[in-house]
């Protein structure tokens, strides 16, 4: 085998982050010059490795789609783990273009911004911010009302995308500390020197240029892709990505990961989950089941975006969230934020009842729902109509 390029020295170097104990990826990883201490090293690993492991059986990177507390706790006992940065999978060129983009942003002119009731913010102009002019809120309203009554000075905040900042720099000014995960290199740039403008709310805020994804999702390169980079709309590999405008690679890691890489914990502190992810909420929601359903003491409020108006979910799709919503004592949806009277003993069929009779689920616009409460009781699959 010989080496032909730098890409090609990346993608082995990528593979055996992925694998190391891949007998393949050794014998490539020695023709590029690894020394025979390294290789043995490795090859221990692997016959180490291959020992029963009763709490995690992954191999390094893999480990990002732990799924549940144990298993992920488990992998930051390890120093040699835990050592490892989150990186969002970006390219070399990439990472140029929001290094690029970020020292443009120096010479923008700043804005101020109020979002009643909160304090006035500074940020680097855009059309955007316009929304907000007179302390007038012409954006997502309710999403703020939600901020407001569900988040206070003891409540850590996890938001995602959190996109240029409008959310995370309004909750940032009541919580406890803000968290905001933003992969779209663009917008990751814009968010980074926002919250710098402002040092008074920065201390409080932590930023990572990850993208939370399903276990499956997790820890291999994926595809993401908008009309533009940087306009709020990114999806994960949806059909946008294969037309006229820009894409870019990321690695996933699931939530439970980071928080347990962030050392958060659901039973120490109230802890309140923005979702607002262009649709991949349909896939990401089942994906809480068995973490949420071992976090019987969790103090967790969830606040997630439907998108139907740009991909509806499947039956199944809906069906797999239902089950994750009734883990929780409280569901309420729509601009009202009515609550749906959903027990144990509700039916996927009559929760679709529900949807239709509350409009909870329109096609015209983002859908939201807030779960909040741990419901009374172990929930059983109610996917039965």
């Amino acid at each position: 085998f010989k080496m032909k390029d730098q890409r090609s020295t990346e993608y082995i170097r990528e593979a055996y982050k992925l694998d190391p104990t891949n007998d393949d990826i050794l014998s490539l990883m020695g023709q590029m010059g690894e020394t025979p201490d390294t290789l043995k090293m490795t090859r221990r690993y692997k016959e180490e490795s291959s020992q029963p492991d009763d709490e995690v059986d992954d191999p390094i990177l893999q480990s990002r789609g732990c799924n549940s507390v144990k298993t992920c706790v488990a992998h930051f006992r390890s120093k040699e783990k835990r050592t490892l940065e989150l990186d969002p999978g970006w390219s070399d060129a990439t990472n140029r273009r929001y290094n690029l983009y970020k020292s443009r942003l120096r010479n923008t002119p700043e804005w101020s911004v109020t979002i009643p009731p909160m304090k006035t913010f500074e940020v680097a102009y855009d059309i955007f911010w316009r929304k907000f002019d007179g302390g007038k809120v012409r954006w997502e309203p309710q999403t703020f009302d939600i901020f407001t009554k569900y988040i206070n000075s003891e409540t850590l905040v996890i938001d995602f995308g959190t996109w240029i900042g409008p959310t995370l720099l309004y909750h940032a000014q009541i919580s406890k500390k803000s968290i905001g995960f933003e992969v779209d290199p663009i917008a990751f740039a814009t968010v980074e020197h926002n919250v710098n403008l402002n040092p008074g709310l920065s201390n409080k805020i932590h930023l990572e240029s990850v993208a939370v994804t399903t276990p499956k999702d997790a820890g291999v390169t994926k595809v993401m892709g908008s009309s533009k980079a940087g306009n709020s709309e990114a999806r994960l590999e949806h059909d946008i990505a294969s037309q006229s405008g820009e894409i870019w690679d990321i690695e996933g890691y699931t939530l439970p990961y980071l928080m347990a890489d962030l050392e958060i914990s659901l039973t120490k502190q109230p802890t309140f989950i923005k979702i607002d992810i262009e649709s991949y909420e349909c896939e990401l929601i089942p994906s809480f089941y068995e973490w949420l359903s071992d976090e019987r003491d969790r103090q967790l409020t969830i606040f997630v975006s439907y998108h139907p108006q740009i991909e509806p979910c499947t039956k199944s799709q809906m069906m797999a969230a239902f089950n994750v919503f009734k883990l929780f004592e409280t569901v309420s949806c729509g601009e009202e934020q009515r609550v749906l009277p959903i027990g144990q003993q509700t039916t996927f069929g009559e929760f679709e009842m529900m949807l239709d009779d509350s409009d909870c689920l329109t096609n015209k616009h983002n859908s939201d729902f807030v779960l909040t409460g741990v419901a009374a009781a172990e929930v059983c699959d109610s996917s039965s109509s």
